[in-house]
This record gives structure tokens, sequence and C-alpha cells, in this order.
């Protein structure tokens, strides 16, 4: 599952992927593929296609989602959550190529592998592939009842090996680049530290991982307001800018924004997503000043 939705179990005390035994640990794919895509984001009285509002990273697809007016552009810089991101090439071909067989029987060798590596990676005496976090809360204590289990509630899956093959990948390949979400939230959170006129509050020190929560100073700007300006692009930024940047961010609770960095948002994301701020936070001390 996504790092952002380990942390926020972890605030609240419950436990996710995590067995009620010692000599159990479960694995879950459910985020490797899972995207998200509403209906539209609201533009200058319209709509964008859904499916311009994801972006996919780098190596994939076009690296922006873009809406020409005249000779300029507007990127997406999507902050929303990690879920949002998409395989790559490399995930794809192991998925493709990966051998299979039956994992109900425990002959899926690709999903036995996984599971040897997730168990050695966690210290575990055993591992056992599963098709949601959920299932993985459920299961019994022991790994042979946790099988029986299993397959009770639906999870017993035949040639598996094609999930498995991108459980292994994002295991053994991807967690080396977590440094480099870490490293652009922390930058983000200290560009909004420096940000003049100062609108943004920000605790530094809880800024540790790729997960990044922020309050506003300003109580004439909501959470929910500040995403739609994140979000819009206005001809005012276009000149200001030479470009149209969309950042995509959630409010969250206690009356912060959350933004989630990922696979799919590079260091020119971060930058692009700095400079969007700073241009919301000047235009509305401007319009705060006009308007008194």
């Amino acid at each position: 599952m996504g790092t952002e939705e380990t942390q926020e179990s972890n605030r609240q005390n419950r436990p996710v992927n995590t067995p009620p035994c010692k000599g159990l640990e479960s694995f879950t794919p459910g985020s490797v593929t899972s995207l998200y895509q509403p209906g539209g984001i609201r533009h200058a009285g319209g709509y964008l296609r859904a499916a311009d509002q994801i972006r996919s990273y780098r190596g994939g697809s076009s690296s922006s989602s873009r809406a020409a007016s005249g000779s300029r552009a507007w990127h997406t810089v999507d902050l929303r959550s990690d879920t949002v991101t998409e395989p790559g090439e490399a995930m794809r071909s192991a998925m493709a190529q990966a051998r299979v067989g039956d994992d109900v029987f425990g002959e899926d060798p690709t999903v036995n592998e996984l599971q040897e590596v997730a168990a050695n990676m966690f210290g575990m005496e055993a591992a056992l592939f599963v098709p949601t976090g959920t299932m993985s809360n459920l299961i019994a204590e022991f790994i042979q009842g946790a099988v029986r289990a299993r397959k009770a509630l639906g999870g017993g899956m035949r040639q598996s090996g094609i999930l498995a093959a991108a459980g292994r990948i994002a295991l053994l390949d991807m967690m080396a680049r977590l440094e480099e979400d870490h490293r652009n939230a922390q930058t983000f959170a200290r560009a909004l530290m420096e940000c003049d006129p100062p609108l943004y509050h920000v605790d530094l020190a809880s800024v540790e991982t790729n997960i990044l929560r922020f309050g506003l100073r300003n109580s004439g700007l909501n959470p929910t307001r500040f995403c739609e300006l994140m979000e819009e692009v206005s001809e005012e930024e276009v000149d200001a800018l030479n470009q149209g940047v969309r950042v995509l961010m959630f409010p969250h609770v206690g009356g912060t924004v959350r933004a989630v960095w990922h696979l799919g948002i590079s260091e020119e994301d971060t930058q692009l997503a700095i400079k969007k701020a700073q241009f919301v936070a000047q235009q509305f001390h401007l319009k705060s000043v006009g308007g008194r």
C-alpha cells in the first residue's frame, strides 16, 4: 500500500498490513497500479478531461498534462497522493514476463519469491501474498491457518505471479529512490517557510518523509479555497510565470493542506510547485491589501 496510508494509520495507532502475530508478515499489492481520476478539473468555467489530470512518471508517456493556450501550456503537478503513480516500463516488463503457477497450491514461483523477499526484508518467519490490506488484518496467526483464511476470504488467487512481479520490483528496486521523494518534500517545505509574503506555516521538524502537512497563516484563506487557487490557471499567472502550473493537493484535517511526493514528481515539478505557491501567496496578499 502507499506510504501515505501507512503513515496515516500509524498516527491513529491502528494496524496496516500487520498480522496479529510475530510469525507472519503480509504483503499487499493494492497500491501498485491504483489510479484516482475524478471527473474533471475546473478551469475558466470549463473542465479538463479526466485523462489529462494524472501525469505519467518519467519513462512513461508524456511527463505533463498540457492544454495549449496560444504558444503557452499548462503543467500539472499532482501532489494529492502517492497512489496516483503508474507502473513504469521495468514494472510492466516484469509483470508481462513473470513466471506463473497455481498459487493456491503454492506453485507460483514469482509469488513464492516475493514472499521470501518480504519475509527476509522484515525479519519474519514467513510472508503471505494477499490482495488487500483488510484481508491481511483478518487472517489467522500462523502461516498455514493464514493460507486457509485467505482462501475463505476470497484471496486464493491462481496465476498471481503477474501481480507479485510488480510487488517484487517495488520492494527491491524502488525502495532506494524514496530518498528523492523525501528530499523534494523538504525542499518544498523550506520554500514555504521562506515565502514572501509569509502565508504558510510549516513545522519543518515534522517533515521526515514524502508527506507534508502545512497550515495557512491568514484566516481569510481556508485550505479548500487554497487548493482551488493552486489548481486554477489564470492569465495573470501565465503572464507572470510564462507558464500555467496546476498543482493538485488536498485539504486535510485540522485546517491543514496535505501534499504527497511520489515517483511521478521530479525535482523540476517541485520547483514549479514552489513557484505556484509563491504566486498564490503574492496574489492573495495583493488582493487582501487592495480590499482594505
